[in-house]
């Protein structure tokens, strides 16, 4: 029988612990881009927009307006797309921002990057489409479904988007946390300074693996001289997998608002700079699990059983004032040939001149004993066997449930 005990696990490393083809000779001509031909006096800006329609600060709006008439008859905003569907931790949403505001733009279409990527000047008909408010969030959608804006219709979108040039995304605004935060904020594309992620993430992934109820992730955010705000991650994100970085440094991103609560949204990691010490001078810790939630896959951690019946918990047994991961095959009075992994989410090293791994183990009884494996292309989610693996040694402990620190 084997027992296996990991306490105050400290991971500063990528550590995963065991526990006829077709021939075209004529291809077609690209199509030639054309952009727009609109005056300036079809122009409306953002700003516009959104105060004549009562957009800002409303979350009240009981029903979205449809924009017609002499107003808005051959009108259009001109903005820049901010944030695209790229990474995937916007859906089927485009923000656009000119020098007076910035809106949404709610549309019934995936791969929105591919035509609108972020940079890319864009001109939106505005004849036709609904003005109003999703969970308190300035939109432009296609329609009503009862008193909720309906997104634009995919065959719609290229009569009422029009493509321009790229231009390039506007520089961002520093965003204050401490400062306060107001409804002409919504949408627009900020720059957060001295900032870092609350250390009660510390070693957790960006959002939830796999998908949760809520489908995506609150993350806290702190800035050094006060102030916090929500980071919200959606759990279909390319990069949901990844590990917080758990530096200071800055954060950028769209600012938006839910159910009356502000809220910070980024197109992708590369938003994400936070290399420096954080505000109280604490080393970067990359990865951290200490079991104390009792919860042995919270912080993106999985498990995998090869083979048996038994799988890696939770426990203080043993009269330990701290919970720790654990694994036995005993069962009823007989052991089972058993083999479990247990996998710690992807780290990322780059940057990273050294980096150490730390845990505390400790095992009972006889049997093999638990052994460590690195792996570099493993995806946390396929099988084990489907990834390269490389055995580290280790401290191991002599048995009799006696920790011992490993590094």
């Amino acid at each position: 029988m084997t027992m296996n005990r990991l306490n105050s696990l400290i991971l500063l490393f990528a550590a995963v612990f065991m526990l006829s083809s077709c021939i075209q000779d004529d291809f077609d001509t690209p199509p030639v881009y054309i952009p727009p031909s609109i005056d300036a006096s079809q122009v409306m800006n953002i700003g516009d927009l959104l105060t004549s329609n009562n957009l800002l600060g409303n979350c009240d709006l009981i029903s979205p307006a449809q924009l017609s008439g002499a107003t808005y008859e051959g009108k259009y905003i001109k903005g820049v797309v901010t944030s695209d569907d790229f990474a995937g931790n916007f859906y089927k949403t485009l923000v656009v921002q000119d020098g007076t505001g910035a809106i949404a733009l709610s549309l019934d279409a995936t791969n929105l990057n591919a035509q609108f990527p972020v940079g890319r000047e864009v001109y939106v008909k505005l004849e036709g489409l609904y003005a109003g408010v999703f969970s308190c969030q300035p939109t432009l959608g296609g329609g009503l479904d009862g008193s909720d804006i309906e997104r634009i219709a995919e065959p719609l979108i290229d009569q009422h988007i029009l493509k321009g040039d790229i231009v390039g995304e506007p520089s961002p605004e520093v965003l204050s946390l401490s400062g306060g935060l107001n409804p002409s904020m919504i949408n627009k594309l900020f720059i957060i300074e001295n900032c870092e992620f609350d250390p009660s993430f510390i070693g957790q992934t960006y959002a939830n693996i796999p998908v949760s109820p809520t489908y995506g992730k609150d993350v806290i955010t702190n800035g050094c001289n006060g102030g916090s705000v929500i980071v919200r991650m959606s759990d279909y994100a390319a990069f949901a997998g990844d590990t917080l970085p758990i530096g200071n440094g800055s954060i950028v991103g769209i600012l938006g608002i839910y159910n009356d609560e502000y809220q910070f949204t980024i197109r992708d990691t590369n938003d994400v700079d936070m290399k420096n010490p954080r505000c109280d001078g604490a080393d970067n810790l990359i990865l951290n699990k200490d079991f104390e939630d009792q919860e042995i896959s919270s912080g993106g951690w999985t498990t995998q059983v090869l083979q048996g019946p038994h799988d890696w918990s939770t426990s203080n047994q043993g009269g330990s004032n701290s919970y720790y991961g654990v694994i036995t095959n005993y069962d009823n009075g007989s052991n089972d040939a058993s083999e479990a992994w247990l996998i710690s989410p992807s780290m990322d090293l780059s940057g990273v001149q050294s980096a150490t791994l730390e845990f505390r183990n400790a095992y009972n009884f006889g049997g093999p004993t638990m052994q460590l494996y690195v792996s570099s292309d493993f995806d946390n989610q396929s099988a084990v066997g489907d990834a390269s693996w490389t055995e580290l040694s280790y401290t191991q402990s002599q048995g009799g449930f006696a920790f011992v620190t490993a590094t």
